[in-house]
């Protein structure tokens, strides 16, 4: 199926009869087509700040993975746990901190569970009979 278009409406400045809305609509776009350019120019500028704020992020991150591969020569712990916060304390000493290491999170997990599953049985439910895992998450 051929899809016809409509021809669009187009009015050319130069067909504008009275001298003074002639004179007034030329002043008019000369300052609207400045303004354009103007915000063009902001946005794009607005651009690049946010580009190079994600580049600079990304020197961040990569200076932080740095110093923790560095560290993990220092401390096992750090090796081996993915997730560190390196600061400075209050009284300038730098420190490496792992709020939740891989087995606290387990811990945890298997503490809601046991929760949830007491609550069930409370409820009326029935418990599956599953084996509790104590071990580690990888063996």
């Amino acid at each position: 199926m051929k899809r016809h278009s409509q021809p669009s409406v187009v009015y050319l400045l130069s067909d504008v009869k009275d001298p003074e809305l002639k004179e007034q609509l030329e002043h008019q776009f000369i300052q609207f087509e400045g303004l354009k350019k103007m915000y063009v120019e902001a946005q794009r500028n607005a651009f690049r700040a946010q580009a190079n704020a994600t580049k600079t992020l990304a020197e961040v991150q990569l200076s932080q993975l740095d110093f923790l591969i560095a560290a993990s020569g220092a401390f096992d712990l750090i090796s081996t746990e993915p997730v560190w916060m390196i600061r400075r304390r209050g009284d300038g000493e730098i420190a490496m901190e792992c709020l939740l290491t891989e087995r606290d999170i387990q811990r945890i997990a298997r503490a809601e569970t046991k929760k949830m599953k007491e609550r069930t049985l409370e409820d009326g439910g029935q418990d599956d009979d599953e084996p509790e895992d104590d071990g580690d998450m990888f063996r």
